[in-house]
């Protein structure tokens, strides 16, 4: 596996985990309309954040279908940044990371695959 996808993989991991707390920081509206609450809000994040894990895994041992997966994940992250900056809602700080880290993700995978 290249150190690359690695690196990129760790970083949007930490981004996860550091959006979900400026989320929560800044008091998204939406965890209370759309998630009924933080709990049922970070138990959803959790599990979220496990995706890219197991994909991280999957990666490092070189699965195809992993490979794939990566993809739709980085282009969904980017999506959820976009999203952010569009809607100036909690997150938005950390949507820049989604949106460099989704790319460079995209762009090690081609690459490095």
């Amino acid at each position: 596996m290249n150190k690359k996808i690695l690196l990129v993989y760790a970083s949007l991991i930490v981004f996860q985990l550091l959006h979900v707390l400026e989320e929560l920081y800044g008091q998204a509206y939406f965890i209370n309309t759309v998630y009924g609450g933080t709990i049922n809000f970070l138990a959803i994040m959790l599990i979220l954040l496990i995706i890219p894990i197991i994909l991280l895994y999957l990666t490092y041992k070189k699965k195809k279908i992993a490979y794939f997966l990566s993809y739709g994940y980085a282009v969904i992250i980017i999506m959820d940044g976009i999203d952010h900056l569009i809607t100036q809602v909690a997150g938005v700080y950390t949507s820049v990371g989604f949106i460099i880290g989704g790319i460079f993700l995209i762009y090690n995978l081609k690459n490095g695959a």
